[in-house]
């Protein structure tokens, strides 16, 4: 093994805006807006040329993951043995509109390799035909999606086109437009109507997944010089030298170390969300040279972040908050595997629903074999638990779950579970009623937090969840109002639930009768 190798035992990442022309001109796509991207002249290779770069990489680094996108990647001269070719040496992830010939496609290419991020422009696609080529890729073994863009004289229309696609077996995942519209710039300036049809979408903008970090990342400036800057920083695996006593608050990130973003052009810098922007020059994103010249060289440790100030970025490398950001950083096999357990979960919560819990418990227990720490097995295993009545078994878990899980998203779950164990062991306290509300507080406390995690997560259904069990709880301390409040959240966020409904009917009956 050579030093880079050495250096480099985990998988790295791209992403390579191959280039910015595309063959449809959608009214919302946001490079309309965008004058400085003509500087960035597309490099155009033959695949057997770019075939060498990225082989050079490999020899360098190892296989990698490439998340291609544009403009339209397969607008590119000769693109399919262009990625036919590369996906011999490293996985892909392509942002397509799928215009492209998919029978020369899946001819030529090898599923297990590639991912195929699938966006649905109505000015220019059909719903029905699109589906159709996602199904037949989908049957090939590809991994697909689809998603569209929520620009605002296509909000009525979202609701169908997500029932066609949902009827194919596709969520409609949603992007919010950004750019202007009518004298405004969106998405921070969603109309109060828009924001509400968003949220009806499952978009809730309110609580976009990368406002929550907006106070990150405080840190002390750095100098400009990326040498000095790069040998102030302790790699969890050491450095050299230690973050100078002036930097108190020093932020390291591993973007440069692990990733890189590569441009029409073949120039690479470190960041992931380098932008056009005439304040920041592309030397200050931390130039990591370029491919087609042969310059091109990943940092050897972490380096420091020059632009804290104005970071959201929730996929950053930053040392110290693995468990946010190593979840967004997986490779085509980590992801062919999520979506085999998410299936093998999928049959098992059958058997949960179907009320045969210690079934579930020992199919559970084969999942964990192949994943020990999946945080939705263990949850799932924590609910039979309980519904079992065995409380403190299914504390146990949620407490490890909570101590070495790497997934926040799935937090609201494994905490409306935990309240589940402690609204339960209440009712067991009928008898003493000061350790019974104490039981019920607990509850309330889990839930208010799986409430929170799921307006992070911009769950809706999580949220809604989250919203009736409180509202039970409540109800269970006889405090009427406080359960129909929650109950009417619940309901705003699940509006089709018709038990909601009942329980709501059958709580106000119970509340006049006990006002009387």
């Amino acid at each position: 093994m050579n030093k880079l190798k050495r250096i480099f035992p985990e998988k790295i990442f791209f992403t390579w805006d191959i280039m910015y022309e595309c063959n449809y001109n959608c009214t919302y796509c946001f490079l309309n807006f965008e004058e400085t991207k003509e500087q960035f002249k597309t490099v155009v290779l033959t695949p057997q040329e770019w075939f060498e770069i990225w082989k050079d990489i490999y020899d360098k680094y190892g296989e990698a993951h490439v998340q291609l996108t544009g403009g339209e990647p397969f607008f590119y001269p000769d693109f399919i043995n262009l990625i036919a070719g590369l996906s011999k040496i490293h996985t892909f992830s392509i942002s397509t509109n799928l215009f492209w010939d998919i029978d020369e496609f899946i001819a030529k290419t090898e599923p297990k390799k590639i991912r195929v991020d699938a966006a649905f422009h109505p000015e220019f696609s059909n719903a029905d035909k699109f589906l159709n080529k996602l199904i037949k890729l989908r049957k090939q073994g590809y991994i697909t999606s689809v998603t569209m863009v929520a620009y605002p004289p296509l909000l009525e229309k979202i609701k169908d086109i997500g029932k066609v696609f949902k009827l194919g077996g596709f969520d409609l995942i949603l992007y919010p437009y950004r750019g202007p519209y009518q004298n405004r710039c969106l998405p921070k300036e969603y109309s109060d109507q828009e924001l509400l049809l968003l949220e009806d979408l499952g978009l809730n903008l309110g609580r976009n997944i990368s406002k929550r970090l907006e106070n990150r990342h405080l840190t002390t400036k750095f100098t400009r010089d990326p040498e000095q800057d790069i040998s102030q920083i302790a790699d969890s695996r050491g450095a050299e030298k230690p973050v100078s006593p002036q930097n108190l608050r020093a932020k390291a990130c591993r973007m440069g170390q692990r990733y890189a973003k590569i441009l029409p052009n073949a120039d690479a810098f470190r960041c992931c969300a380098s932008v056009w922007n005439e304040t920041k020059t592309w030397e200050n994103w931390g130039s990591l040279g370029n491919l087609r010249k042969g310059t091109f060289k990943l940092l050897e440790r972490p380096g420091a972040c020059n632009f804290w100030e104005s970071c959201l970025c929730y996929k950053s490398m930053v040392i110290g908050e693995e468990d946010r950001w190593l979840k967004e950083w997986k490779d085509i096999y980590q992801m062919q595997e999520d979506l085999d357990i998410k299936k093998e979960l999928e049959k098992i919560k059958a058997l949960r629903d179907a009320g045969d819990f210690k079934a579930t418990i020992e199919s559970i227990k084969k999942v964990l074999t192949k994943r020990s720490q999946d945080i939705q097995a263990l949850t799932l295993l924590a609910e039979c638990h309980a519904e079992l009545g065995n409380f403190k078994e299914a504390e146990k878990i949620i407490k490890h779950s909570l101590k070495n899980n790497f997934d926040s998203d799935n937090l609201s779950w494994l905490y409306r579970v935990l309240s589940k164990v402690y609204n339960r062991e209440g009712i067991t306290c009928a008898k003493n009623t000061k350790k019974m509300k104490e039981k019920f507080n607990l509850a309330l406390d889990y839930l208010s937090r799986a409430k929170d995690k799921a307006v992070e997560s911009n769950n809706l259904i999580d949220q809604s969840e989250a919203y009736y069990e409180m509202a039970e709880v409540f109800y269970l301390l006889k405090d009427f109002n406080k359960a129909l409040i929650h109950l009417d959240k619940a309901i705003n966020y699940q509006p089709e639930k018709k038990y909601f409904f009942k329980k709501r009917e059958q709580w106000s009956a119970e509340r006049n009768n006990f006002d009387k």
